[in-house]
């Protein structure tokens, strides 16, 4: 199983996934952030590689890997 990943200067998304094509694009402007708002986002775009969508699965499976994701989530967009 291959993901490519690329980062580059995204104007509306701070990350974005082709599950597909297996692709994760992170924003260039995530390094302004902090450590926790950096693995949340990669985390929540690596997880749409197996669930395409925001479904209640996606966010379970967000869970078992990180706990805090939803603070984490909140702090991020605050």
């Amino acid at each position: 199983f291959y993901t490519h990943l690329s980062i580059k200067n995204m104007k509306t998304r701070w990350g974005s996934c082709n599950h597909n094509k297996a692709y994760v694009n992170l924003n260039l402007k995530l390094i302004q952030k902090s450590l926790k708002a950096i693995e949340y986002v990669i985390l929540h775009e690596i997880c749409h590689l197996k669930f395409p969508n925001h479904s209640k699965e996606f966010y379970d499976f967000i869970e078992y890997f990180m706990s805090d994701f939803r603070q984490r989530e909140k702090e991020f967009l605050s």
